[in-house]
This record gives structure tokens, C-alpha cells and sequence, in this order.
């Protein structure tokens, strides 16, 4: 896989990255070899069941993780050319919130509750911007908060976050995240537990700013429908690995993976004015003792042996199109 974060048009490439986690009980292996793209200008979205990974993978891009008990113990992360594994802890900090921010799931529990919004978005500025003048940090921040959509950004500004519905809150996450103008957002979950009229109202608004300031997002959400709608190129993900990565119009109308079809055919349909609902059988696997070969192997209705003894490789079936399944070697 090339590392040029240029060629292609590529800010972001992660290689082979596992991240594990030691526990009392044992290892969990959280994730197991993930291969991810993002190219500049593009929305990818991260998809998958709870506790497959889809965090974890964030965090990790992030240098995140928290030793003890995580840690990253295999792989490469190019930001912008850059394997971010090998800076130290200082050169992350200048990357963080300015030139890969994120949104994380629950604004109310990622917001502080003794400060007021405004102070908050201040404390980004200032800290990524190098804006010593309280007075222009300010007018920095008012403005982030009217191209977020505030209705009135100057008194939003002195408000402390309760008094914020779970919509508002998240438009402020999403201006702390924007207001140092990052290369790339990732968005984990950021429609989480808002109604529908909201949900489109935070998308529309990501979308525009995207367009704006021509930013890359990573999605992640376990919503089908939010990822048709908003995304360029998907990503699923299983019990830490990605089962299948391509172009949106192609993971929908020619899936290619048992997985990612099993998860497709959950979504909803209606038939001779009937609800049908389908579901993927079994569980998703406990990765402490995670299956030998194929983690998805124990549901997979097309499973051999080889399955059950070979991890299989990343294989292309298409322009832009993947997956990790020994059908397609």
C-alpha cells in the first residue's frame, strides 16, 4: 500500500493496525490488522455492529489509547506522509484538534459542565490558532458558533451547556472541532440520540462545512441509512477487522462479503404491505478469545475450513473495492 498521503490524493492511510487491550482477564484484541483510506475532500464512513471496533479505531488514529490498559502494537498511521506512531507526544499535540479533530459521541459528557461554551471554543483557538487577543478569540468563537448554525451565536457564547438541547450541544462540539479549520474531521456517532429533524439539520450542516472548507471526514455510525446518505466510500467493519471497503454504490447494489450482505438485509423492507425483518445470526465475538481464522466465520453460512485456520487477506474484487473473505482470493 503506497504511504504518500499525495499520491491519490491521500491524507490518511492505516496499515496492518492492531490495537489490544491487557485486562485481568486477559487480552482483548480490539483490533486485528485494520486497513483504512481517506483521501482529502472525501466522506468515509466506518460502519459496523457495537463493539467491533469502529471507536477503538478513532482513538487509535488519535493516539488516544490509554496505557495502562491499551495499546497500539502493531501497524503504520500516515497523516499527510507522516507515520504518527514514530512523533512524540508534543508533535501530537499540534496535530490534535488543529489537523485532525473529532467529534466524540456524547456531547454532554465530552463538554464541561462549569464553563461556558464560549470559554470552551476559546480554549481551542487559542490554544491550536495562537490568538492571544482575548477580544479577537472571542470574535473567533462567536463566528464559529453562527457558521454552526446558533441562532443567536452571541448569546450561545455566555451560555453554560445544560441550558443547551442535545442538537445545540452537538453544534457546539462540531465548532470546537472546525474552529482551527482541520485537514480532517472524525466524527464518531455525532447524530447519537437526536431526533430525525435534528439528525439531518447536524449532517447538512457537516456536509456544508466540509464543502467550505474542503476538509476529509471519517463517519463513523452504525446507521445504514446516515451512510448512504452523506458518505463517498464505506468501510465495514467486524469484530476489528474490515470485512469490506469500496465505493458506496458499490457496497450497496453489489455487497460482497457475508457480513456486509447479512447487515444489509437487516435493514427494514416492506413486502405485500408486510414488515419484514431479518437478522444476522450468532453473536459478535467476545475478543478476549477471539475465533481462530475468520472472525466472522462462526456466522458465516459459506464457511470452510480454511476459514476456521486462516486469517484471510485483503482482496480486490473491483475499482476501489475490497474484501477480506477467502470466497473472493
Amino acid at each position: 500500500m503506497d504511504t504518500s498521503a499525495d499520491k491519490d490524493n491521500k491524507i490518511l492511510i492505516v496499515k496492518d493496525l492492531k490495537t489490544y487491550f491487557y485486562t485481568y482477564e486477559g487480552i482483548v484484541e480490539a483490533l486485528d490488522g485494520v486497513h483504512l483510506v481517506v483521501k482529502q475532500g472525501e466522506t468515509v464512513g466506518l460502519v459496523g455492529e457495537t463493539a467491533s471496533g469502529k471507536s477503538v479505531t478513532a482513538m487509535s488514529i488519535l493516539r488516544l489509547i490509554a496505557w495502562p490498559p491499551g495499546k497500539i502494537v502493531n501497524g503504520q498511521i500516515y497523516f499527510k506522509g507522516r507515520d504518527i506512531l514514530k512523533l512524540s507526544e508534543s508533535e501530537m499535540q499540534k496535530i490534535r484538534g488543529n489537523e485532525i479533530a473529532m467529534i466524540f459521541q456524547e456531547p454532554t459528557a465530552s463538554l464541561n459542565p462549569v464553563y461556558t461554551v464560549g470559554h470552551q471554543i476559546k480554549e481551542a483557538i487559542a490554544l491550536h490558532r495562537q490568538i492571544n487577543s482575548k477580544k479577537e478569540a472571542r470574535e473567533r468563537s462567536i463566528e464559529m458558533l453562527e457558521i454552526v448554525g446558533m441562532a443567536d451565536p452571541a448569546k450561545a457564547f455566555k451560555k453554560y451547556p445544560h441550558e443547551l438541547s442535545g442538537g445545540m450541544q452537538q453544534r457546539v462540539m462540531i465548532a470546537i472541532a472546525l474552529s482551527c479549520n482541520p485537514d480532517m474531521l472524525i466524527a464518531d456517532e455525532p447524530t447519537t440520540a437526536l431526533d430525525v429533524t435534528i439528525q439531518s439539520q447536524i449532517l447538512d450542516l457537516m456536509a456544508d462545512l466540509q464543502e467550505r472548507i474542503g476538509m476529509a471526514i471519517l463517519l463513523i455510525t452504525h446507521d445504514l441509512g446516515v451512510v448512504a446518505e452523506v458518505c463517498d466510500r464505506v468501510a465495514v467493519m467486524y469484530a476489528g477487522v474490515i470485512a469490506e471497503d469500496g465505493d458506496i454504490k458499490a457496497i450497496f447494489k453489489e455487497p460482497k462479503h457475508p457480513y456486509t450482505k447479512g447487515l444489509l438485509s437487516t435493514i427494514p423492507k416492506v413486502v405485500g404491505g408486510k414488515g419484514i425483518l431479518q437478522e444476522i445470526q450468532g453473536e459478535v465475538p467476545r475478543l478476549i478469545n477471539p475465533p481462530n481464522g475468520c472472525r466472522f466465520h462462526p456466522r458465516c453460512a459459506h464457511a470452510m475450513d480454511k476459514c476456521r485456520k486462516e486469517k484471510p487477506g485483503q482482496y480486490r474484487v473491483g475499482n476501489s473495492h475490497s474484501v477480506t473473505c477467502f470466497l473472493y482470493k
